[in-house]
């Protein structure tokens, strides 16, 4: 039996020494306007244009900088727009096919 860890972050691809120490690794893949959308709804203050003022200077850039980047050294890429359920699935076949694969080349 073996453990699996799950690890979450914005930035979490970008340090190669990181990179290195996952044995899989997951890009959810989101379109720029439901970013915004779900940052805006999370942001606590109470003016809405300053919310998006702030999303496209600030986390658009940074997502297009440290974010869009990070997708080329994922495993898997997943569609973020797709229920919950459904990303999951993907990622339990993807992880069972690398499970047998790995099962395969140590016999």
């Amino acid at each position: 039996s073996s453990s699996i860890i799950i690890v979450e972050g914005f930035r979490l691809f970008w340090e190669e020494r990181i990179r290195k120490l996952l044995d899989f690794k997951i890009y959810i893949d989101v379109p720029e306007e439901l970013i915004m959308t779900r940052r805006i709804e999370r942001m606590r203050h109470p003016n809405k244009l300053d919310r998006q003022l702030y999303y496209r200077e600030i986390v658009l850039p940074e997502d297009r900088k440290y974010g869009v980047p990070m997708k080329a050294f994922a495993d898997l890429v997943v569609d973020g727009t797709q229920s919950p359920i459904h990303i999951v699935d993907q990622i339990k076949v993807k992880l069972q096919t690398c499970s047998n694969l790995i099962s395969l080349e140590s016999s």
